[in-house]
């Protein structure tokens, strides 16, 4: 190898050949340049550019899938909340009702054998979350009766209570299961919101 060296560096050119060379390298590096500005950088920023194109969309694609396996989830719950919701808004309606609460009233005191002589709505009163309706309602029927059809009232599927209970016997012995009299004040309630 060292005299191929040396027989490159005892060459001699002439001053066309020289020029030709030297033409060929200007165009060669010329050519390269070209090659590297024009077509290699420009497909190496894109294929960068698609990388990380590449990267976020199998990003947001895993994200999608893990909201869509959530999907599922969510809808089962949400059918959860709704059913929850609808039996929540049996025991406290959003709407006033009086209709239901009388039916609820007549229905309770006809299968406990008690005797409803009047019903009166009252006004109703404003509380943070709710609204209380009171009724004034007057009855008849045995002692034992009355404490089932209160038992009854309690229990119902809408929240109902009694207020301000008042007896007085109608005739014969109250305490052996005779007649008796009275008035409360049955209040339900509903949903503000």
């Amino acid at each position: 190898m060292a005299m191929n060296l040396s027989a490159l560096k005892n060459i001699q050119l002439t001053k066309q050949q020289q020029q030709l060379l030297f033409a060929v390298l200007l165009f060669g590096g010329f050519g390269i340049f070209s090659y590297h500005r024009y077509f290699w950088a420009p497909l190496t920023d894109r294929r960068e550019k698609t990388a990380v194109e590449l990267t976020e969309a199998e990003s947001k694609i895993a994200r999608a899938k893990a909201k869509a396996g959530k999907l599922k989830e969510l809808e089962i719950s949400l059918a959860q909340l709704e059913k929850a919701v609808e039996i929540v808004e049996k025991k406290l309606p959003r709407e006033k009702d009086v209709a239901g609460v009388l039916e609820t009233i007549y229905k309770l005191a006809l299968a406990h054998r008690i005797r409803l002589q009047s019903f009166q709505p009252q006004s109703p009163a404003d509380r943070n979350f709710f609204f209380e309706l009171p009724f004034s309602l007057s009855f008849s029927g045995a002692y034992h009766d009355l404490g089932k059809f209160l038992a009854a009232l309690g229990s119902s599927e809408r929240i109902l209570s009694a207020k301000n209970l008042s007896l007085n016997a109608s005739g014969g012995d109250s305490s052996a299961g005779g007649t008796i009299g009275g008035a409360f004040i049955l209040v339900a309630y509903q949903y503000k919101g």
